[in-house]
């Protein structure tokens, strides 16, 4: 008996013993290698429905577009049935996925003997839009046969036998990177500065001159604040005086020279 990761010439001899521990919906049991995406050492998975957090109780899509920050859990197409001296391992493809910035999660060990769907989570740290579609595979399984079954052979966990259902119930955040909420944040944060560099000290002025008149003659205040913020206004209301500001307009004319108008000279007739 064979034992460590199987080969593409070593799942083919599988397949051709009537074996089929990764299965094609469609054909179930009677799946072939020409069914699966096979490669030199791995199958790969493809995607086959996919949820959304902000849509649990919608049925599932076949096509999604995934914006920046954004979350979705995927169901691979294929059916898993291991046989229980079988084990497998899921990886996220490299390359183009992940050039793109497209991060996958749930990947790892798969039990030996382990039946029924696989499921990850795809969250998207790019800055641009990335289309999830039915068939892309995104992942790729290694198969790993041992001299024999493990104790105790595997069995589902609270009679679920894993899937895309699963996942929903257990829900995540749709926006892995809360970019909503960062760029609320942000938004909030340029009006509040844009409010501030509009609050000229007159207007500031006026604004305390309103408060104190709802204050109800300063009736929460103690006398020594009451006398220090009646000295800021003064200070404040002297700097803004209109004829200090007309004496230094006039002071600065003085200072530049007079310049004569050029004189205009008539052409001959």
């Amino acid at each position: 008996m064979m034992t460590g990761f199987l080969t593409n010439e070593d799942i083919k001899r599988l397949y051709a013993s009537g074996q089929a521990p990764i299965r094609h919906p469609v054909h179930g049991a009677q799946t072939t290698c020409d069914h699966l995406h096979l490669r030199p050492a791995k199958i790969d998975l493809r995607v086959g429905q996919i949820q959304t957090p902000n849509a649990l109780k919608a049925p599932p899509k076949k096509y999604h577009t995934l914006r920046a920050g954004e979350v979705a859990y995927v169901e691979v197409l294929e059916d898993i049935c291991l046989p229980d001296d079988m084990m497998g391992l899921m990886f996220p493809k490299s390359g183009e996925v992940a050039q793109q910035g497209i991060l996958i999660t749930n990947v790892g060990h798969v039990d030996a003997g382990y039946h029924g769907k696989l499921t990850y989570t795809v969250i998207n740290l790019s800055a641009e839009s990335y289309e999830l579609r039915r068939d892309d595979a995104l992942a790729y399984l290694m198969l790993y046969q041992f001299e024999s079954a493990p104790k105790p052979a595997w069995s589902p966990v609270g009679g679920s036998s894993g899937g895309l259902a699963e996942m929903v119930e257990r829900g995540i955040k749709t926006d892995f990177m809360d970019l909503t909420q960062r760029m609320t944040t942000l938004a909030e944060s340029v009006a509040d500065r844009r409010l501030s560099a509009t609050m000229t000290p007159s207007l500031m002025i006026a604004l305390v001159a309103l408060l104190a008149s709802f204050a109800g003659g300063w009736f929460f205040l103690s006398t020594p604040k009451q006398q220090e913020l009646e000295l800021k206004l003064a200070r404040l209301e002297a700097r803004l005086d209109g004829a200090t500001l007309d004496e230094r307009v006039k002071t600065l004319e003085a200072r530049v020279p007079a310049v004569a108008p050029p004189k205009r000279t008539e052409a001959p007739l």
